[in-house]
């Protein structure tokens, strides 16, 4: 009678773990966008929620090596602004530059500006921040193979 019971708390117990494993596992929470401008390909791999933004962008310029590293910040309206950290190509340390994106329908458009550092944290000076120049409009792809 031991012996059953023992079998039956370590069944119970496999059976815990193993519902407690997988019921865990999210779906893919990221969005993904692609935009083309003249020879350059802009990918963007982005999840939007709270008042935060997070996740990953490359660029390709032409036939050079794809620069891809991570994207965050905080949202203000309509309007996504934070740092963008890579390792540019054969260099040891990384480089945090601004980054902005304008929430526009189901398009995202790349902005640009006047980038000034306060602390070490990279923004654009008030009022130089600007959308329409850039020439990217991000327009959401299924997941490239850039981010794979």
């Amino acid at each position: 009678m031991v012996k059953l019971n023992n079998i039956r708390w370590y069944f119970l117990f496999a059976v815990c773990c193993v519902a407690g494993c997988s019921g865990g596992q999210k779906k893919n929470e990221f969005t993904y966008y692609r935009a083309i401008h003249n020879r350059d390909t802009a990918y963007l791999s982005i999840h939007i929620g709270g008042g935060d933004f997070y996740g990953k962008y490359g660029l390709v310029k032409g036939w050079e090596v794809p620069v891809v590293g991570d994207i965050m910040g905080e949202i203000r309206t309509d309007t996504l602004v934070g740092t963008f950290s890579y390792t540019p190509y054969q260099h040891r340390h990384k480089k945090r530059v601004a980054f902005a994106l304008l929430q526009r329908d189901n398009q995202l458009l790349l902005g640009g500006g006047a980038e000034t550092s306060y602390m070490g944290i990279p923004h654009y000076a008030p009022g130089t921040l600007y959308f329409d120049d850039t020439g990217f409009v991000f327009e959401q792809v299924e997941k490239p193979l850039i981010f794979e």
